[in-house]
């Protein structure tokens, strides 16, 4: 394998690559998998049944379906009693094959018990491969809450197969892509200008693709070694997120992650011009990319009150203070405070009778 396949993630907990291959069940074959438990997505598990039934053959496995209602403290206890009745030991690895739910269960599993398990993860959809794979975080959701539960925990490996992007939904491309317009933005005005030059939602242009993915983990690790657990300048990875969890919860999860985070990037863009931080051309160029990869949802008036109370509990808050990530422009991002009051109301408020005029 040559150099420019693998990219090495420093941590302070231990060192981890990215690694590409060509063919994910090669990959696994190679692994020991007499001492590995996978934990596969039931879609994945559909799609890649010829190619994953012999491994399946070979190795203890639980299939999942992957939605947000099985990201929590129950399922996580039945993940773990599976796990024990399957008589897994400390020594051995086990391997999550899906997306971001996918790998918030087993990298949470992995964490907390025996005190620790290895864990390899090979991720299925562009936003796993292009964001989330690398970090170390693990979220479990309480309730309709969103991500309140969590750990660090590096993989020992993330397996890379681009080819997974040929059978995803545009849905699913739409969600990556919102993570990828994110980092862009955070990287400064080239990042800016590249992400508005090589936007795609053509799945089977895998070049372009895998261009992204890795331009998009090389902006992530950049920031995530610079501050591994999220104390600082970490912080900027939530830009779009603290709105984007607030339309996740009161849509039901109906628009996917990363579209919420794309509609949360535009408020937050919104707010930071009306609070007169960002300049309208900046805004406006900002729009442009973002424009390219907002959902058809639309923030409603009865949506209003709803968002405020999911907004209200957002783990990042202090007192009775929203803390979010606004911008000053491409590359210039700022950790503030809002207060929970009616002028964070009337924002909301001025921004669905905004965006519905566009």
């Amino acid at each position: 394998m040559s150099a420019h396949d693998e990219l090495r993630i420093k941590s302070n907990i231990k060192d981890y690559s990215v690694i590409l291959v060509d063919d994910f069940s090669k990959a696994l074959v190679e692994d020991s998998l007499e001492k590995s438990f996978l934990v596969i997505d039931q879609a994945v598990l559909h799609l890649y049944n010829l190619k994953l039934q012999g491994i399946l053959q070979q190795s203890k496995h639980l299939v999942i379906e992957a939605t947000e209602l099985h990201k929590t403290l129950d399922y996580i206890e039945v993940v773990i009693k599976t796990l024990i009745d399957n008589n897994v030991k400390r020594g051995d690895t086990l391997v999550a094959i899906g997306g971001g739910i996918i790998q918030d269960i087993t990298g949470f599993v992995a964490t907390i018990l025996f005190r620790g398990l290895e864990w390899t993860f090979y991720p299925t959809t562009l936003l796993a491969q292009s964001d989330s794979c690398i970090g170390s975080k693990t979220s479990i959701n309480v309730g309709e809450f969103k991500n309140q539960v969590g750990t660090f925990c590096p993989p020992q490996r993330v397996i890379l197969d681009i080819n997974f992007l040929k059978t995803l939904s545009p849905a699913d491309i739409k969600s990556g892509l919102g993570e990828i317009i994110k980092v862009h933005l955070l990287d400064g005005g080239d990042s800016l200008k590249y992400i508005l030059s090589h936007y795609t939602q053509d799945s089977s242009d895998l070049a372009a693709f895998s261009a992204l993915i890795l331009r998009s983990l090389r902006i992530k690790k950049n920031i995530i070694e610079k501050d591994e657990f999220d104390k600082d300048y970490r912080n900027i990875l939530n830009y779009g997120h603290t709105f984007g969890h607030a339309i996740e919860s009161v849509t039901d999860y109906k628009v996917s992650h990363g579209q919420a985070v794309t509609v949360g990037m535009d408020i937050a863009n919104y707010i930071s011009m009306r609070l007169g931080i960002l300049p309208q051309k900046s805004y406006e160029l900002m729009g442009k990319a973002l424009g390219k990869n907002l959902p058809e949802f639309r923030v409603e008036k009865e949506q209003v009150e709803p968002l405020l109370v999911a907004l209200s509990k957002d783990k990042k808050n202090i007192d009775q203070e929203l803390s979010l990530i606004l911008t000053r422009g491409p590359g210039e991002m700022l950790k503030m405070k809002l207060p929970m009051d009616r002028s964070l109301k009337g924002y909301l408020n001025d921004y669905r009778t905004f965006a519905m005029s566009r």
